[in-house]
């Protein structure tokens, strides 16, 4: 199956993708497979998802040990392992990992279609991406509530209460960084475990726990005791320097979080805005050949391939998301914007941009003011430059590009008239 994917492989990469695939259906019923390709954030090269046509996740997990025993052969390629009924169901509940990663264009592997029906949705529209943006809001207000209880706790002298706050939020967020970049959340409360999980799919991160470290190995201890000591036990303690330094580490955990589904959220865009210009590009523009025979129709014919191409671009503009056709004037610019989650991250937002400018300014990397110890030159730039990412017309820039290849057709039709006029 010659997909987009297999394209961009080399032919002996090819080869043992076929390999592996054989292997699999070897020994297993599969529904389906798709292939992704890791990017620079990726700890992956290639990854295979697996749909089983199994309907439950704990007979997925009984039979994990079969593919790693397929997969210790071939180091450039990693899996994921899903049921077909726990697919459909985060497919209808528009789960980012599955609307991108089992997009019909990843397809390498199909069994028989009329046993199954696939819920991948037949068309991409701007509600679903809503619907995905309001669930993403309501988990991140979760982990805002939990910092709330940081804030409180802390002002209360009530440190333990404030560390399981805190094991809370650290839990929380790589819960929500767990469910769009692997599909499924890993159900347990130890924060050492998050992290081994979240580092099966993305490279380090900033905000993770070095293990190599002492100094940050006790740091993770302490957070790790918090969940069940600082509740059940009057012997649980944890300084405020050293609250104030996980409170640093989850700030940077929450602008990745932001980061990396910004960008699940893009690629799902840039699919959505291919299926808007395939699914308006199904008629073919006038042929030029044809055209040419009759010299008394040239210039209606072109006229009417103009107009064709006017209605296309106009329909690709009217479907592409977040490209603003308003009309601009001379006293009059078009505006652009960036998403925050609520006034919190509202304020956090213009707080880290002013606390850039300060770095710049300064040149010391820190703050003068005591009251502003907690702030970091890593943690505000992090915000900036998620700004910034909102801000890049990756959608404007596409639709232009697709508009230009519309465009471009008439040169093409101009040179088929030249070297076969009659």
């Amino acid at each position: 199956m010659e997909t987009s994917s297999i394209k961009k492989m080399t032919q002996d990469t090819q080869e043992e993708l076929a390999q592996i695939i054989t292997d699999i259906i070897a020994i297993i019923a599969v529904e389906r497979m798709y292939l992704s390709h890791g990017a620079s954030c990726h700890s992956y090269n290639n990854k295979i998802n697996i749909i089983l046509k199994l309907s439950t996740k704990e007979s997925v997990a009984s039979i994990l040990p079969l593919f790693q025993n397929v997969f210790s052969k071939h180091d450039d390629f990693s899996f994921r392992v899903f049921s077909f009924a726990y697919t459909q169901e985060q497919l209808q509940q528009g789960n980012l990992y599955f609307l991108n990663h089992c997009h019909h264009k990843k397809l390498v592997y199909l069994s028989n279609q009329e046993n199954f029906i696939w819920n991948y949705p037949n068309t991409l529209t701007s509600p679903l991406l809503e619907k995905i943006k309001q669930n993403f809001k309501r988990d991140m207000s979760r982990l805002k509530s939990y910092k709330k209880g940081i804030h409180y706790f802390k002002e209360e002298k009530e440190f333990s209460q404030c560390a399981f706050m805190m094991h809370q939020s650290f839990e929380q967020g790589y819960r929500i960084l767990e469910s769009f970049i692997g599909g499924t959340v890993k159900v347990c409360h130890s924060i050492k475990n998050h992290q081994a999980y979240v580092l099966k799919f993305l490279n380090e991160l900033d905000s993770m726990f070095d293990v190599t470290s002492p100094i940050e190995l006790e740091l993770l201890d302490i957070l790790e005791d918090a969940y069940s000591s600082a509740r059940y036990s009057d012997t649980y303690t944890i300084t405020e320097e050293q609250l104030d330094e996980l409170y640093q580490k989850l700030g940077i955990q929450i602008q990745e979080i932001n980061v990396h589904f910004h960008r699940e959220m893009t690629i799902l865009k840039e699919i959505i805005l291919d299926e808007t210009i395939a699914l308006h590009s199904d008629q073919p523009l006038e042929n030029p050949i044809e055209n040419s025979v009759d010299k008394k129709n040239t210039k209606s014919d072109s006229s009417k391939t103009n107009r064709k191409k006017i209605k296309k671009i106009k329909r690709l503009i009217n479907n592409s998301l977040e490209v603003d056709t308003s009309p601009v004037f001379k006293d009059q610019g078009k505006t652009v914007s960036f998403q925050v989650i609520d006034n919190e991250d509202m304020t956090s937002s213009i707080s880290s941009l002013l606390e850039v400018c300060y770095y710049a300014l300064d040149g010391q990397g820190s703050f003068v003011s005591p009251k502003h110890k907690n702030k970091t030159p890593i943690s505000s730039v992090a915000k900036v430059l998620e700004i910034v990412i909102d801000l890049l017309p990756h959608h404007q820039m596409f639709c232009l590009d697709k508009i230009a290849e519309i465009v471009a057709d008439e040169k093409k039709r101009k040179i088929a008239n030249t070297y076969f006029k009659p």
